[in-house]
């Protein structure tokens, strides 16, 4: 079972870590859109894999740990939000432990408005689709369609690091055709 105490302990590492002229720049620059607590990626990234090491590995199983990273998308400030992002990215996906079978639920984040900004919207289905190919690339690029604009969106930006894979060029071409 997912303990809230878990993501407090994460949070309260990452506020020790806030900066003041760090969180004001971020939220000078996507124009007060997203609230942040002023903690850099590198920063963020090593937290979250030292708050991994010492609190959720081994000690719950793998449901629990994707439900934890998605838990961390309802938190209000970016950087937390960010944490689920390399949560999902650099260990579920990796290990295996989310796959395209969870698309709904990923989609559920943005119909639900818990990615509401580019920095959070771009990270983690690349690495998807590029552990389970073209079956997930299809599923994703219909994400074309979505009145969510963020959701819209990730059925493009999903792809730019696979661009040079030509496997995946019909997805690509269908997504900017609609959305470009």
């Amino acid at each position: 079972m997912i303990t809230k105490e878990y993501i407090l302990n994460l949070q309260q590492e990452l506020n020790k870590k806030g900066d003041p002229s760090v969180k004001l720049w971020w939220e000078n620059y996507v124009k007060g859109s997203a609230p942040f607590i002023g903690v850099k990626m590198p920063v963020i990234r090593s937290i979250l894999h030292e708050w991994y090491k010492n609190n959720i590995e081994g000690k719950t199983d793998n449901q629990e740990q994707v439900e934890l990273a998605l838990e961390l998308f309802n938190e209000r400030y970016s950087e937390e939000k960010l944490a689920g992002v390399l949560f999902l990215q650099e260990i579920l996906i990796p290990g295996k432990l989310i796959s395209c079978n969870n698309l709904d639920r990923l989609a559920g984040l943005f119909t639900s408005n818990l990615i509401y900004d580019w920095n959070i919207c771009d990270k983690v289905l690349g690495p998807l689709i590029k552990e389970n190919g073209t079956d997930c690339a299809r599923k994703i690029s219909q994400w074309r369609y979505s009145e969510n604009l963020w959701q819209a969106r990730a059925s493009v930006v999903a792809f730019v690091n696979l661009a040079g894979n030509k496997d995946f060029y019909p997805e690509i071409l269908e997504s900017c055709q609609l959305l470009i």
